[in-house]
């Protein structure tokens, strides 16, 4: 939803784009989440979880 918001902002009203910590904090858990399930499933060769970290990846590079 704040992707949305946050295109629609650039776009339709030329806010310019900024960096800001609130977008930091709500990417970087998704990310290491995807990342530590992936490095879980290699390390405890436990293949049930393999195939859940491409949805993971999906949903950190959507955010």
């Amino acid at each position: 939803m704040l992707r949305i918001l946050g295109v629609w902002r650039h776009l339709y009203r030329h806010f310019p784009l900024r960096y800001s910590p609130q977008y930091w904090g709500m990417v970087f858990p998704l990310g290491m989440y995807m990342a530590c399930t992936t490095r879980l499933s290699q390390a405890v060769d436990l293949p049930l979880l393999a195939p859940v970290t491409p949805y993971l990846l999906a949903i950190a590079l959507f955010a």
